[in-house]
């Protein structure tokens, strides 16, 4: 099995377009090699927009119709736990 790393978010373009805010990178251990300018933090990133973007890659390698069936289950398993918080509140 392989794996295969893909920057997805924090990526220039999103940084100009998305206007977030950078910061000094911090001279630590695992920052000592850096030479890519400012920092920025991921969590500046909308969430919403973050989901989507993480959404479109896992899209693009995963079979679609396997995709559809893990929400059909994850719906599937929403409702079961509403329905077992129903029955506990009575």
């Amino acid at each position: 099995m392989s794996v295969e790393f893909r920057r997805v978010a924090v990526t220039e373009q999103q940084i100009a377009e998305w206007n977030l805010p950078t910061r000094s990178t911090k001279i630590t251990t695992h920052s000592r090699g850096w030479s890519g300018g400012d920092s920025v933090e991921i969590d500046t990133i909308r969430t919403a927009d973050l989901k989507a973007l993480v959404e479109r890659e896992i899209k693009q390698v995963i079979d679609p119709h396997q995709w559809q069936r893990m929400l059909a289950i994850e719906q599937e398993e929403r409702l079961t736990l509403r329905q077992m918080i129903g029955r506990r509140a009575a």
